[in-house]
């Protein structure tokens, strides 16, 4: 069992880590909508001999701020579902979508090791 003190700490660090300020200072890094390296490219790599996903759903499991799962939608014409357990990131994933509501994209927040979904 964790230490409370412990554990709040530990939820302090989290949400200063996905502030929005740090999730946009991280974007102007990476690209609107990644947090981490690869970005669209990767995405294109990985799926560079995968025929279009059309009418298929991905699950995008830690979406983080959307980026892979807008363009799986927009790119691939796949129904992207993103999953992530980050509300700030949640939030800002709803905003754009707001703003790109054409793209079949939905956002959950759930932990993975609790994740439940039907193939």
């Amino acid at each position: 069992m964790s230490h409370p003190i412990l554990h709040e700490t530990s939820r302090d660090r989290e949400r200063e880590r996905f502030s929005r300020r740090n999730i946009f200072r991280s974007e102007r890094i990476y690209g609107v909508g990644f947090n981490s390296p690869g970005g669209t490219a990767a995405i294109d790599l990985l799926c560079q001999d995968v025929p279009k996903f059309l009418g298929m759903s991905i699950l995008d499991v830690g979406c983080g701020s959307g980026g892979a799962t807008f363009d799986f939608a927009r790119k691939y014409e796949a129904i992207a579902i993103g999953v992530d357990c980050i509300p700030e990131m949640l939030a800002l994933c709803k905003e754009r979508h707001q703003e790109q509501s054409h793209l079949k994209v939905e956002f959950r927040q759930e932990d993975i090791q609790n994740l439940a979904f039907e193939p």
